[in-house]
């Protein structure tokens, strides 16, 4: 299995059939599981707070080795991205939601 590279991470397309899907799917699933987040709906983005105490670091590790996705840790984006974590918007609808249930699936395992 290889793994998504960031432009692959795809999780809201601006516009296509794959923006609805994730809004049913990873957002209920943020929502269900407790993990706060932000954007997604109208933004190209997602925040998330890295779930579980991780640290930002931990969590690209484990997010990668877990659902073999890749994201943005926040650090990258300066003092206020600490304990955050980005992920990215930008890909087709199939790679989409493969990303958006491999993520839901390794969050369910905390």
């Amino acid at each position: 299995m290889r793994a998504f590279i960031p432009s692959e991470t795809a999780l809201v397309l601006g516009g296509g059939g794959a923006k609805g899907a994730y809004e049913v799917g990873a957002i209920a699933a943020l929502d269900a599981l407790g993990v706060w987040y932000c954007g997604g709906k109208n933004s190209p983005y997602i925040w998330l707070r890295c779930p579980n105490n991780m640290g930002i670091w931990e969590f690209f590790d484990w997010l990668l080795e877990t659902a073999n996705v890749v994201g943005t840790p926040g650090e990258g984006f300066g003092e206020c991205g600490k304990g955050y974590f980005r992920l990215t918007a930008f890909g087709d609808a199939a790679k989409t939601k493969e990303a958006a249930a491999r993520i839901v699936a390794a969050l369910k395992t905390l």
